[in-house]
């Protein structure tokens, strides 16, 4: 059973730049009957995401934005908790009337913590 919320507002600040703010939460979980050579594994996992982002246009054919995220995930099951915390650059610009140019980077901080002989959630990265 998977559920999900999300809640995003913009703001023009001005005529040139504005700000999105944008909440995330997901549930979602699964029993299973367990032994000691089941693959199926049971987990009940909530994350939650922030991110807030900002935007300058300087003229019609440029964008420039700034987006942080932070993401938090935890199984209640297993005891498994991660942090992500992550910065987005980001540049469009448009050269002609049919081609654009896009470009993104990401940079992230991912930090797990996990109970001693806990098994790691197949949906949680390495």
């Amino acid at each position: 059973m998977s559920r999900g919320w999300q809640a995003v507002g913009n703001v023009n600040v001005t005529a040139r730049t504005s700000l999105r703010l944008r909440w995330a939460r997901e549930d979602e979980r699964r029993y299973s009957a367990e032994s000691a050579t089941s693959a199926r594994r049971s987990y009940v996992t909530l994350t939650r995401r922030y991110e807030a982002g900002w935007t300058w246009r300087p003229d019609a054919d440029l964008r420039l934005g700034l987006q942080g995220e932070l993401l938090r995930r935890g199984d209640d099951v297993s005891g498994v908790t991660l942090r992500e915390l992550a910065v987005r650059p980001s540049g469009r610009r448009r050269f002609l009337r049919a081609w654009t140019v896009q470009a993104e980077l990401r940079d992230a901080d991912v930090r797990s913590s996990e109970p001693a002989g806990a098994l790691r959630p197949w949906f949680f990265p390495q």
